[in-house]
């Protein structure tokens, strides 16, 4: 998985202007100031943390930084995240747009940011859970240290979220529909992203904003606000 992949999609992607009205997640709290609604916030966090999926994290953190890498263990089969969708089209995707308070024109530069994303998965691997999650938490993590992550750093996340995604029993268990809809989700996670660093790259004072998401989306994710 190319790390370009990362600023391809956030330099693709239309800028959108939303409505500033925060919301709070009614199960967790948290505060939001952009259009992640509670329905992406909830089945998010709850499918990591049922299925156990923070070890990556974990693995992912402690992996050793010196200049000279160390033999880079095998990683498996991607296959083990691929899912088949279980229904057509994008139901999710459909059921999110839907309940944003916005304009049509604004509801259109969504679709075609989602459009974009999933093209853009798509041609690194179609379907897959553990690409999918590589992608937002890298375009986060970029966002947060104001580069691009590495080539080697992005492999290594999405074989690291694979190797433990694909050997935890939950995530066997979790049904073609569950993934897709999870799959779904985090799209419009990243796109969502894409969005904010496009728009804070155009305008500096949005910055903080696009930031705010990208904490937001890790904490989410990962249980830590930190890159």
């Amino acid at each position: 998985m190319r790390s370009a992949f990362i600023f391809t999609l956030a330099l693709c992607l239309p800028r959108l202007g939303w409505a500033q009205s925060p919301y709070a997640n009614p199960y967790t709290g948290t505060q939001f100031g952009n259009p992640t609604s509670a329905m992406l916030d909830t089945m998010i966090s709850a499918d990591i943390q049922r299925l156990g999926w923070r070890q990556w994290q974990k693995q992912d953190q402690a992996a050793p930084t010196a200049p000279v890498p160390p033999p880079v263990r095998p990683h498996r089969a991607l296959a083990l995240t691929d899912f088949h969708p279980a229904v057509p089209g994008h139901p999710t995707v459909d059921t999110f747009v839907a309940a944003l308070n916005v304009d049509e024109a604004e509801r259109a530069q969504l679709r075609s940011a989602v459009g974009v994303t999933f093209h853009a998965l798509a041609k690194e691997r179609k379907n897959n859970i553990a690409t999918a999650l590589a992608a937002t938490v890298g375009l986060a993590r970029s966002i947060l240290q104001g580069h691009e992550m590495p080539d080697r750093a992005v492999a290594r996340l999405r074989g690291s979220i694979n190797d433990t995604l694909g050997l935890a029993p939950g995530f066997a268990s979790m049904g073609a529909e569950r993934k897709q809809a999870l799959y779904e989700a985090l799209v419009v996670e990243t796109a969502l992203l894409g969005l904010s660093w496009n728009a804070a790259q155009q305008n500096s004072d949005l910055a903080p904003a696009a930031q705010t998401l990208a904490r937001q989306v890790l904490a989410q994710i990962t249980g830590s606000t930190e890159p």
